[in-house]
């Protein structure tokens, strides 16, 4: 019964995020359908599609440093197989199927899965706390004419604490014990080093910031939208992306994420631009996702162990 009534509750979560989507699509439809979509620049479409892919191929590094420095070896077509195959699995709810597979494929390469588990745990936190980081920063800028400090900017600086506890090592290191436990799986035994850690927090930053740039230029490539004016723009999609992935009934943030995009966009272009252009993101980012996927599963050969090789060549000789 529990179950059925969670399911039953998401559903209707996500019902409520598609209708008001659709409220306000229609609400602005006369000026929705006023718009040439497909007059933009393309230099700066150019430039946003070539940039969704970097902002793809990049995390794969950095997931790739956080197995290294948990004492783990990987190549980086096996990272990359294993990173795009088990992302496809965030487009179905509950995100379970993106963790099962991420542990799953990278067990079949030699990591252990109490590491997997960790990384997993390690990125998502991080990750996460730096997108509401940085959103918060877009929320504190938008009411910067208020007084300082009033209650709701007091709010915001207990929640960035709070996120600041979350990103000390040691604690985290503690937290993912507890959840391993929790679950019956193998604990932990090796910590993140502070230098390591940081240097882990700054590749996290440069990835929010590669992606908020691919939206940046997509905007720009419609609007007259100035980065350079509007540098909090920027902010908009770490915030937006985070709310997705937290609203697990939403398979893959779809709605949720474009809401929010919408939302906070439209403080800074016009509202149909705004209601469109994340969409637009969402499909070539989409794409761009399916592509990478493609190409790193079916060039991807996992190389033989030496001792098979031994196997064969002796099975050859005695032949």
């Amino acid at each position: 019964m529990k179950k059925i009534t969670l399911n039953i509750i998401k559903t209707i979560l996500f019902i409520t995020v598609i209708w008001f989507i659709f409220n306000n699509v229609y609400s602005n439809l006369d000026r929705i359908k006023a718009v040439s979509y497909t007059n933009y620049d393309p230099k700066y479409l150019f430039f946003s599609v070539v940039m969704i892919f970097v902002a793809l191929i990049y995390p794969v590094f950095v997931w790739k440093y956080l197995i290294s420095i948990l004492g783990e070896s990987i190549k980086t077509p096996a990272a990359m197989r294993i990173w795009f195959l088990s992302n496809l699995g965030r487009y179905i709810p509950g995100k379970v199927f993106q963790v099962a597979g991420l542990i799953y494929l990278s067990a079949r390469e030699g990591i252990a899965k109490s590491k997997a588990v960790q990384s997993i745990l390690f990125s998502q936190i991080t990750s996460n706390g730096l997108g509401l980081f940085m959103g918060l920063g877009l929320i504190s800028l938008q009411t910067g004419a208020e007084e300082f400090p009033n209650h709701f900017h007091i709010a915001l600086i207990l929640i960035i604490i709070f996120i600041l506890m979350l990103w000390f090592p040691s604690l985290i290191f503690r937290s993912s014990n507890f959840i391993l436990k929790k679950i019956n799986k193998d604990q932990i035994d090796q910590g993140v080093g502070k230098r390591e850690y940081m240097i882990y927090l700054s590749l996290q930053i440069v990835n929010w910031m590669l992606m908020s740039i691919s939206l940046a230029f997509l905007v720009k490539s419609y609007t007259d939208l100035s980065i350079t004016q509007n540098a909090e723009v920027l902010y908009v999609l770490p915030l937006s992306w985070t709310i997705g992935i937290l609203a697990v009934f939403a398979p893959g943030g779809i709605g949720v994420r474009e809401g929010a995009m919408s939302f906070w966009l439209s403080r800074f272009i016009p509202i149909e631009f705004a209601l469109v252009l994340p969409w637009i993101h969402r499909i070539i980012n989409t794409i761009a996702e399916v592509i990478l996927s493609v190409i790193f599963t079916v060039t991807y050969r996992k190389p033989e162990t030496g001792i098979r090789k031994n196997d064969e060549q002796n099975t050859l000789k005695n032949s």
